[in-house]
């Protein structure tokens, strides 16, 4: 990983540190997008979709507190917060992030796992994904 992956793999882990509700699965940190699973360690179940986790109040977006879409923003802003700061640190002339340079989509695709099976092939694709990535770098 480069120092940008590093930060984001990081903060990932660091992510879970401060949700009691959470927990991470498999994970990986690929050149321009991450796979990850995030495991709900609670009842009542954390709302899961991102658009079902958001509601509109007045002109804000509101996230519902322990959302996987509030713990996926939270993620997103540190890595974001973390690399700029890396980007003054280091005095890199390069552009920060922000709305007009964004580091991130701004959804993300998520699926809840039902059993077993389902989570044995997800976390098989997410550690597979680097050599399937080299392939097409090859091809």
């Amino acid at each position: 990983l480069n120092d940008f992956g590093q930060i984001a793999h990081r903060e990932w882990f660091r992510s879970f540190e401060i949700r009691d509700e959470l927990s991470p699965g498999e994970f990986i940190v690929m050149p321009n997008h991450i796979h990850g699973i995030v495991v709900v360690d609670r009842t009542p179940p954390v709302e899961t979709h991102g658009r079902a986790s958001l509601r509109v109040g007045g002109t804000d977006i509101i996230r519902q507190p322990k959302s996987i879409s509030s713990f996926v923003a939270g993620y997103k802003s540190a890595v974001v917060n973390k690399i700029d700061d890396f980007i003054d640190d280091h005095q890199l002339q390069i552009n920060k992030f922000n709305r007009r340079n964004p580091l991130w989509q701004k959804n993300y695709y998520d699926h809840i796992i039902r059993n077993q099976k389902a989570l044995q092939r997800i976390e098989n694709y997410i550690r597979m994904n680097p050599m399937k990535w080299q392939e097409k770098l090859s091809a």
